[in-house]
């Protein structure tokens, strides 16, 4: 899948088929479900997942819930928009995954 795929895919009804949960947590805060989301992430512990779900409060401006979870998932606040934030999730976990992120690759 192609970062582009995946952000195209954000208008569907329902996330693509067959992506991981990190990416599907992703998916349903950029569709605009951002309860959906906080959901998909608030139990699981593993890195990522803090990472996203620090992302999701940081994108509520729950600023200091927001660093509380970027800490535990080892990242520093970030000093980038939220919108490339999300950028930079969805390229990391896609590259992560094994997808060819760009025609460029």
């Amino acid at each position: 899948m192609k970062l582009m795929e995946f952000l195209n895919s954000l208008k569907d009804e329902s996330p693509p088929q067959g992506i991981s949960p990190e990416l599907e947590a992703l998916w349903l805060e950029g569709s605009g479900n951002w309860e959906s989301a906080h959901e998909a992430v608030k139990e699981n512990e593993s890195p990522n997942i803090i990472w996203i779900h620090a992302y999701l409060h940081r994108k509520q401006r729950d600023i200091n819930n927001a660093k509380f979870h970027y800490s535990l998932a080892k990242k520093s606040y970030p000093d980038i928009s939220s919108e490339e934030e999300f950028i930079q999730i969805a390229e990391f976990l896609l590259q992560e995954k094994g997808y060819c992120i760009s025609d460029d690759f």
